[in-house]
């Protein structure tokens, strides 16, 4: 019953969706800087990035999927293009209470130009840019009722700023989201198997409601959905209706390598360059919740290739070591590595050694671990 009340939602939310999107295409729109990703780990996807979550990116995609931030989240990206064109970008979203906050800050350079008269005389110099300034919040709906939890909202606002050749303009957008946290086995599937027991996101966003200058931002509805198929396997999914444009499709495919190396890529069916992406990723969470070097390339036709640069550190502000520790057991855990969960907890729990949390989480770790030395054991017996 709860899956097909889940299937209707989302089918309305999209209808919906493409209905109001359908009703301001005839406005024209001039702020597609906009439009270009945030995230070297995001292009790599193919920028199918709704439904990823623990990411301060979040804020430019979904501003809901920063819920899951458990501590401080900052990432820093650099863009080189073509006639020394280049882009910057820093967000950062924290842990407060049981809200996440975000704010990101984009910044756009399209290089110096020139304005000679017929002889040849420099009459004036221009120098382009545009400038995004973003904040946004996030909550788990459980705070409201026990059944939404895993359920997450978001919403975001952004103040733009553009200096043309002789003229600036501004504008102020919106941004609306929703995240859903789930597994097979939450949904009531039994089968006992690790698939079962991935979590899976889904999310909805929609963007850049509003205006720059005379002319509306461009709009764009996605609806996402990510999961792990396998250890250190992960898949996202998104199509997406944007201002002015056909449906867009996206998939984005990552593979970690010994914890360490991360292999990406991705495809955007639907624009007119740059469909097809490939990214690395370089990772050391020992010392961190998470710090990651990125890099992304994509070819833009005539615009030439496109070299992106992104770091992504998450940390503890104040340093709780149980805290620390029993995250990086979930990271662990979720990734299929029980004994490395098991050693964090057991660490955990020594410093707290009532904290009943960690004593539950290392309790069903066990269970777990027992259960899967009994089908091994069934199995070669079996054999």
């Amino acid at each position: 019953m709860s899956r097909n009340i889940g299937s209707r939602t989302a089918g309305w939310v999209l209808c919906l969706t493409l209905v109001f999107i359908s009703i301001i295409y005839p406005l024209t729109s001039e702020s597609d800087f906009l439009k270009i990703p945030k995230s070297a780990r995001a292009i790599g996807l193919g920028d199918s990035y709704t439904s990823i979550i623990g990411d301060s990116t979040a804020i430019e995609y979904n501003p809901a999927a920063m819920n899951t931030i458990e501590n401080f989240a900052l990432s820093f990206m650099y863009q080189s293009w073509i006639d020394n064109a280049y882009a910057c970008y820093l967000s950062g979203a924290m842990k407060i209470y049981d809200f996440v906050i975000g704010t990101s800050l984009y910044y756009v350079d399209y290089g110096g130009f020139s304005h000679y008269d017929a002889y040849g005389m420099l009459l004036s110099e221009y120098q382009p840019h545009d400038i995004c300034w973003k904040a946004a919040i996030s909550m788990d709906g459980g705070l409201l009722f026990d059944f939404l939890t895993g359920f997450s909202v978001g919403i975001g606002a952004g103040v733009i700023g553009r200096g043309l050749a002789d003229f600036g303009t501004w504008g102020l957008t919106l941004d609306l989201g929703i995240n859903y946290t789930f597994t097979l086995q939450r949904l009531g599937f039994k089968y006992d198997s690790d698939l079962f027991r991935m979590p899976i996101n889904a999310g909805f966003a929609l963007q850049n409601i509003g205006f720059t200058g005379d002319t509306a931002a461009p709009l764009k509805g996605t609806l996402g959905i990510s999961a792990g198929l396998a250890k250190d396997l992960y898949l996202s999914l998104d199509v997406a209706l944007e201002y002015g444009r056909p449906f867009l499709y996206k998939m984005g495919i990552e593979y970690t390598l010994f914890n360490i190396l991360i292999l990406r890529t991705g495809f955007n069916l639907g624009r007119d360059t740059g469909n097809l992406a490939f990214g690395l990723g370089l990772r050391y969470p020992e010392y961190f919740n998470d710090l990651r070097l990125d890099y992304a390339f994509s070819y833009m036709g005539a615009l030439g290739n496109n070299h992106n640069f992104s770091l992504y550190v998450d940390f503890p502000v104040f340093v709780d070591q149980v805290s620390q520790y029993y995250q990086q057991g979930i990271y662990h855990y979720l990734h299929g590595d029980y004994e490395l969960a098991k050693e964090k907890w057991l660490k955990a729990l020594a410093i707290d050694p009532e904290n009943k949390l960690v004593r539950k989480k290392l309790d069903d770790l066990e269970k777990l671990m027992k259960l899967n030395q009994m089908v091994d054991s069934d199995n070669g017996t079996s054999q």
